[in-house]
């Protein structure tokens, strides 16, 4: 029986093959099968851990979910309250009584027309020139000044606070803060654990 070393440079793997000597062609083929072996065992373990994080990520998704059907929207006032000073918004609110008071009487409509839970909404300026506006959550929206100077009426920026509106009401900036979180985070939630959670967001 030969025992040898079979280099992987391909031109002396050819030459082996070459020779045409049982023995030498017995080792290629045990050096074939178990590069195949190793080739489809790592298949496998890509494969199971592409699975995994794609069962980790759709997991979160249906936890964060689960998350939020939990939490009570006076619960998510409260978060939005507790983080807006910790922002850069909560910086540059603007304290102009006659601005305020002008776009409280043009959001009265709007703010009738809402569901009753979202009616008691809150806006702020802030001092910024970016022209846009953004929701927070429990109802919190900031309205920069950038928008209200360029806006070419008072229903282009009603619009704006519309669209904000709506992601508070589909609660899409407390599922964004939910999801992310961390997995043990969000489990400690749906196990009793909601003080820890209320410390992390």
């Amino acid at each position: 029986k030969i025992s040898f070393y079979i280099n992987r440079d391909r031109n002396i793997i050819n030459y082996l093959k070459g020779l045409s000597l049982p023995e030498i062609s017995l080792e290629l083929n045990k050096m074939q099968g178990r590069k195949r072996w190793w080739a489809a065992l790592t298949l496998f373990i890509f494969t199971g851990l592409l699975l995994g994080i794609w069962s980790l990520y759709s997991s979160r998704i249906w936890l964060a979910d689960k998350v939020i059907s939990l939490i009570p929207y006076s619960l998510e006032k409260k978060i939005g309250e507790k983080i807006l000073p910790t922002t850069a918004f909560g910086r540059k609110i603007v304290e102009d009584k006659r601005l305020l008071e002008t776009l409280e009487k043009a959001l009265l409509p709007m703010r009738q027309q809402l569901p009753k839970h979202l009616q008691d909404f809150k806006f702020y300026v802030v001092n910024s020139g970016d022209v846009n506006a953004f929701a927070m959550p429990g109802g919190i929206i900031l309205i920069n000044m950038g928008l209200l100077k360029k806006s070419e009426s008072i229903n282009e920026v009603l619009g704006v606070v519309a669209h904000e509106l709506a992601h508070v009401k589909n609660r899409h900036v407390l599922r964004g803060m939910v999801q992310s979180l961390s997995l043990f985070t969000i489990i400690n939630f749906l196990i009793g654990d909601i003080s820890g959670v209320i410390a992390v967001i």
